[in-house]
């Protein structure tokens, strides 16, 4: 699923997004190892449709411009899915 993810993300960004086991742990709440989840299609199916629920959120815009306002980038400058992608890694990094 990484890599399909991946290669269907650089197809079309704006409905595909990356599935990685960073993602995954965030996604499921595991912090160990998900290498047996990683690749089950339900999972990203499930992580692509949490996407599309915060994206469509009251609060996605104030978050969005949180974010490129942290990046010095302009509006529309980032895909939906990319900017929930920052938050969610910036999440990880600061748990570790």
């Amino acid at each position: 699923m990484v890599g399909l993810s991946k290669l269907l993300h650089f197809i079309n960004p704006q409905q595909y997004a990356i599935w990685d086991s960073h993602i995954c742990r965030y996604a499921t709440g595991n912090p160990g190892d998900v290498g047996h989840m990683v690749g089950k299609v339900d999972l990203y199916l499930d992580y692509l449709q949490q996407l599309d629920t915060i994206i469509q959120d009251k609060c996605y815009p104030e978050i969005e411009t949180i974010v490129l306002e942290r990046l010095k980038l302009e509006k529309g400058s980032l895909d939906p899915f990319r900017v929930v992608e920052m938050v969610m890694f910036e999440t990880q990094r600061e748990r570790k």
